[in-house]
This record gives C-alpha cells, structure tokens and sequence, in this order.
C-alpha cells in the first residue's frame, strides 16, 4: 500500500500523525454519493410480509389461543391476517416510500458527520498521482505495510471502520437495496474515470482522532511501524532530500524504513521505482 505527499507533509513522518479527510472536502462530487433502490426496497418489503412467519411472531399467550382453534379456523386467521397486512402496506405505500426515503438521507447525512477517511494506492509510480498529489514529483510517497496492525483495527469484517477496503470504479452510480448488509459499500465506488488510482480505503471515526485542526482536519497516531519505505520523487530539492534524511536518521523508530528515490525513465514516459 502505498500514498502519495506534498513536501510540507513531511511533519506526517516527524509527528506521527497523518489525516484522515472529511468526506465534505474530497474533489469529487460524486464522492458518497446516494442512490437508494426504492422500488426494489418496497417490493423486497412486501414478499419479506407474504413470507412472514406469523406464528414465530407471537407471544406464548397468542400462541396458545391460536392452537386451540380447529385447522380450518387456525388457517383463516393467519390467512386474514396476512390480508391484513397486506393491505395496510399497500395503504401506506407512499408514506413508506417517503420515511424511508428521508431515514437513508439522514442515515448518509450522519455517516459522512461521523467519519473520516484515509486513502492508499496500490502504485508508488503513477505519473498523474506524482503530479497531482505529490507536488510535480517535488513530494514522496510512503510505503506500508498493509499486515500492520493499524491496517487491522477493525472488530470484525463485518465492521465498516479500521480495515482496508477496496473501492470499485463503475461507469454508473449503483442502486443500493436498503435492506442488504452492504450499504457502505456506495462509499467505495467511484468513476471509472478514477480508476488509474486503483485505491484503497481505511474508515475511521471522527471522535477517535487524536488532533483537531481547526474543526477541518482530523490527525490519527501513525505507528513507525506500520511505514517499510519512502520514496522520494524525481524532482525533490536538496534541501528537501536532507529534510528526509534527517528526519528518518534522527529517530531510531525509523531504523528500519528505507529510503529511495524515483528517477525519471529514459526511454518511457515513466518514473522508475526500485
């Protein structure tokens, strides 16, 4: 896993701390963007009633009662009952429609306020992140090590925060069907104009953060050990370079972290990483 700096994030290796974004401040509007299956939804809603179980839905009592009707009495009730039921939903279908609808809005609304993402890469040589994202080659980019533990924090897989996921690139928004167990996937899938980046993801909570910058920027700790190499760009500056360094030389939790640095291909639009 690697990701791509601008020189002035080098404080992200001399404090330890690197910032997870805001999901308000990414460059992309489409950027968590909902589409919710809604037709999908009430249609999923109405055979989930018409296979519903009535009797594993009653109390002891009401089973009792129902158990000493005769069969044909028996399945007359759970019959009317299903009508019932039915017939209340199709009654109430637009307002189903409409508090749903509102409930997902407010749901997104409250995940995107709660959590802050870190972005990685799978390529250290990308020549449009180099220049987008690391100052015109004038940056770095960082390895990691995606077996690390802070790579792993997450309770569960079943837990949207504190493990890598993968974002997919789709050529159109997908409909999410609000009764599945993957809605968060909506927040890993982007453009297939973004797909050069071949990124992955890390959610974390915004009350977990250990700095705040003026209410924008959120700064978690970043273990030494969680960092294999850095490699510099092509372009750096001296002074820059020496920065590096110093940085990494002057702390022991460093002694372990190489140091390289890209070089511009001689024969192909490329930058050389070893």
């Amino acid at each position: 896993m690697f990701k791509y700096f601008p020189p002035e994030r080098i404080d992200v290796l001399q404090n330890n701390l690197i910032c997870f974004n805001n999901p308000r401040q990414f460059n992309d509007p489409f950027e968590f963007h909902s589409l919710y299956d809604l037709d999908g939804f009430m249609q999923n809603l109405q055979e989930r009633i018409k296979s519903l179980d009535i009797i594993e839905n009653l109390n002891l009592e009401q089973r009792l009662l129902l158990e000493s009707l005769t069969p044909e009495h028996k399945k007359l009730v759970l019959e009317s009952t299903k009508l019932f039921l039915n017939s209340k939903f199709n009654a109430n279908r637009n307002n189903i429609v409409s508090i749903t609808s509102e409930s997902l809005t407010k749901f997104n609304e409250e995940f995107i306020r709660i959590t802050r993402v870190l972005c990685f890469t799978e390529k250290p040589n990308n020549l449009l992140m180099w220049a987008h994202y690391a100052s015109s080659h004038t940056g770095f980019v960082i390895e990691f090590d995606p077996k690390n533990n802070f790579f792993h924090k997450g309770r569960s897989l079943k837990d949207e925060y504190g493990h890598l996921r993968k974002v997919d690139y789709l050529d159109e928004i997908p409909k999410i069907d609000p009764i599945s167990n993957d809605i968060a996937k909506h927040y890993l899938v982007k453009s297939k104009e973004w797909e050069y980046e071949q990124e992955w993801r890390i959610f974390a909570m915004e009350k977990d953060a250990a700095t705040k910058i003026d209410n924008t920027y959120d700064l978690y700790p970043l273990p030494p050990e969680s960092i294999k190499r850095v490699i510099l760009g092509c372009q750096v500056t001296h002074q820059f370079e020496e920065s590096m360094y110093n940085t990494l030389m002057s702390n022991k939790k460093y002694s372990h972290v190489i140091i390289t640095k890209a070089k511009k291909s001689k024969l192909k639009f490329a930058v050389e990483v070893d």
